[in-house]
């Protein structure tokens, strides 16, 4: 997560990456929703009995339950979700940065192990899904197949963002865990006695920007 775009950049190419990300995140849904419940009202009006392997089904109703699937576990909206996306890889779901994230998202094939653990999420389903082989491969092997797959780093990125929110229940903070380390604003939550202002004027400029970039773009 250390290569920010210039929001300019970012903004001329916008159209092609919403559209691209939506789509990401609607088949992303299929396959959550084929294999694993999300108990909430909402989503149970708009479930829908899905299988991986159906090629059937109706494309409008993929978009709406993706629209409450957005709603009920990524709960950030589409719009931030775009702008992480953007700002990361730039719509490029092959990127790999230097420090070894992976596609859209820009995830760190240890972090997406501890995210699909921690959602109950198996991953040799999502393997098998995507067609790879799984044979004498590890776990991390497996899973950095499965990051360049746009579905499945929107699934997990929006998983991540979810429980990052959940944990510092703000916005910015939030993003400026995903972007610099949930342990480094831990650390500087404490450090200021957990008053959140303090905490981020005193965190890296270039953390404060990717997130005040994110949210700028999101309102774009």
């Amino acid at each position: 997560m250390d290569n920010l775009k210039t929001v300019n950049k970012v903004v001329t190419s916008r159209a092609t990456k919403i559209i691209m990300a939506v789509m990401a995140l609607a088949i992303s849904c299929t396959v959550f929703l084929s294999k694993y419940e999300v108990n909430s009202e909402h989503t149970q009006q708009a479930k829908l009995t899905l299988t991986a392997s159906d090629k059937t089904i109706n494309k409008n109703e993929i978009f709406k339950t993706a629209h409450i699937y957005s709603q009920e576990y990524a709960q950030f909206g589409q719009s931030l979700i775009d702008a992480v996306i953007s700002i990361e890889s730039d719509g490029d779901a092959n990127k790999v940065s230097p420090k070894g994230e992976i596609g859209l998202m820009q995830i760190r094939p240890l972090k997406a192990i501890e995210i699909l653990k921690k959602k109950d999420m198996d991953l040799f389903i999502l393997a098998k899904h995507l067609n790879i082989d799984t044979n004498k491969k590890t776990d991390y092997e497996i899973v950095e197949e499965c990051l360049f797959d746009p579905r499945i780093n929107v699934m997990i990125g929006g998983a991540y963002l979810l429980d990052l929110r959940d944990e510092f229940n703000d916005t910015r903070l939030s993003l400026m865990a995903y972007n610099w380390g949930a342990s480094n604003i831990r650390r500087k939550l404490e450090d200021s006695n957990y008053h959140v202002e303090n905490t981020i004027i005193s965190s890296p400029i270039e953390v404060l920007e990717y997130a005040n970039s994110v949210i700028r773009l999101s309102q774009v």
